[in-house]
């Protein structure tokens, strides 16, 4: 007689499946019977697993959102502070600020044809740093001028 309930296949290691044949032998029952009698008395344990799988992945996602809410929110405020200031700094202050600190993106007229900033990317015609200007002298090594090697010259040995 068919049943209407589901199947399941299962592949066991050979140990575990000779242990489930002489429970049932021993039991009087067949292995099916036994391995849905095992589940089913550990059923309500599945079932607190599940809830908690649950429960955690929906955690996980409430502390992604806000997580992404509290960094869009420390953004808003550093970039009202950060425009505060500007707005406090004078625009001659900013051209002063401009010759010490190398700007982070090329100058807003571009890179004239040698690789030199164009004249309107220098604020109000003041200079137009493009790399920092360094403030160590080196490493005091003083700067050695390799010769070039003679070509067409070679020794040869004496009395050969």
């Amino acid at each position: 007689m068919p049943t209407v309930k589901p199947r399941l296949t299962v592949v066991l290691p050979p140990d575990v499946a000779l242990v489930l044949r002489e429970l049932a032998e021993l039991s009087g029952k067949s292995q099916s019977a036994v391995v849905a009698e095992l589940l089913e008395s550990a059923s309500p344990v599945f079932a607190r697993v599940v809830e908690s799988i649950k429960a955690a992945n929906a955690m996980r996602e409430s502390v992604r959102r806000d997580f992404a809410g509290s960094l869009e929110r420390a953004q808003d405020r550093i970039e009202a502070e950060l425009n505060s200031l500007l707005g406090e700094i004078g625009a001659g202050d900013l051209v002063a600020l401009g010759a010490l600190v190398a700007p982070v993106s090329p100058p807003a007229g571009g890179l004239g044809g040698d690789g030199s900033p164009s004249p309107a990317g220098r604020p109000e015609g003041g200079p137009c740093v493009l790399t920092p200007v360094p403030l160590t002298g080196g490493s005091g090594r003083p700067n050695v001028v390799q010769r070039p090697k003679r070509s067409g010259l070679t020794r040869t040995s004496k009395g050969g």
